[in-house]
């Protein structure tokens, strides 16, 4: 039976991702995983997906027999025609490694509804809207308490917080923010706070 105070938030990648687990509303953990490259060949992307969801399991305790999240959040690329894409970016782009992501997505849900998990996913422009990946980053940040920042995975030489993880603790953030009102929105700093202190990607 899923732990209805247990939230899991996803950010997807392949051969890394990152993840985050609310409890309660509170941030109590977070992780960056990352497999090997893919093998070439048909199964080789195959056998990569399903052995970043068992890390990501394992990394998040989630096999232990214990509580599963009764929610599980992932964010699903914007996919756009080809003629919107132009419109929007002012050229083609190739839109492969954004189906490779819905796919990362799609895995981790279906995972999800086998434990009995409500499972939901949000484009970037739903859950940041138009602000910039950078301003976001540093605005939730700034709305984590200390103790929840703590949980965020950092680069072992530069100290600045892995952008995955952290994307994935904001969509937590958003949804219990904005989605469901759980948690009032709150600044413990000042964004400006944390400018360079994030990896870029």
């Amino acid at each position: 039976m899923p732990d209805a105070t247990l939230l899991l938030a996803f950010d997807p990648g392949l051969p890394d991702a990152g993840a985050a687990l609310y409890r309660s509303t509170v941030l109590v953990r977070a992780a960056w995983v990352r497999v090997p490259a893919p093998a070439a060949g048909a199964s080789g992307r195959v056998d990569a997906l399903v052995a970043l969801l068992d890390a990501l399991e394992r990394e998040m305790g989630l096999q232990d027999a214990g509580p599963m999240p009764a929610v599980v959040l992932a964010e699903w690329p914007q996919i756009l025609r080809p003629e919107r894409a132009k419109a929007k970016f002012g050229r083609y782009i190739d839109q492969q490694p954004l189906l490779e992501l819905a796919g990362t997505s799609a895995a981790l849900l279906d995972r999800a509804a086998s434990w009995g998990a409500r499972c939901e996913r949000y484009t970037p422009d739903v859950w940041k809207g138009t602000v910039k990946k950078a301003q976001h980053q540093r605005n939730g940040l700034a709305m984590l308490s200390p103790e929840e920042r703590e949980h965020l995975p950092r680069g072992p030489k530069t100290r600045r917080y892995l952008s995955d993880p952290l994307d994935a603790a904001l969509l937590g953030l958003w949804y219990l923010q904005e989605k469901t009102r759980a948690r009032q929105p709150r600044y413990y700093n000042r964004p400006a706070e944390f400018v360079g202190l994030v990896e870029e990607t």
